[in-house]
Order: C-alpha cells, then structure tokens, then sequence
C-alpha cells in the first residue's frame, strides 16, 4: 500500500507482514531503500504501536483506526 503526510505531495510506499495480532511493515520514500518501519498490533479495527527510523535514531508513537474506503 502507500500513504503520504499532508502538506507533503510524495506517496510513501508500504510493504508488511503479520502474524497473529502483529503487523510489521516498511516503508519507502524514494521505492527502493527501506526509510522506516511500523511495527504493531492489529486489535479488531485499531492498529497501534511505533514507527522507527530507518536507522532507529527516533520513534513515534501510532495509532490508526480502519475505516472502510470511500465510493
């Protein structure tokens, strides 16, 4: 999938695996090299955890509700 941050035009490209209730996923700015990673839990229709930094110098913590898509 992908996703971008407002203000900021660029698509950030997101690729992941889960197992369980966890999730872990990497991110790429340019395609190519990994820029981050989200790691987490799935619970029911909320997606929480932290996001590093490619090189882990900084975190941030997430949560994220799943909605469905707009028609």
């Amino acid at each position: 999938g992908e996703y971008f941050e407002f203000g900021q035009s660029q698509k950030i490209a997101l690729a992941g695996e889960y197992q369980g209730d966890a999730l872990i996923m990497e991110e790429s700015v340019n395609g190519t090299n990994v820029s981050g990673a989200w790691n987490g839990t799935l619970n029911g229709n909320t997606y929480s955890g932290n996001w590093y930094a490619e090189d882990e110098s900084s975190s941030t913590p997430f949560v994220l509700t799943v909605s469905e898509a707009a028609r």
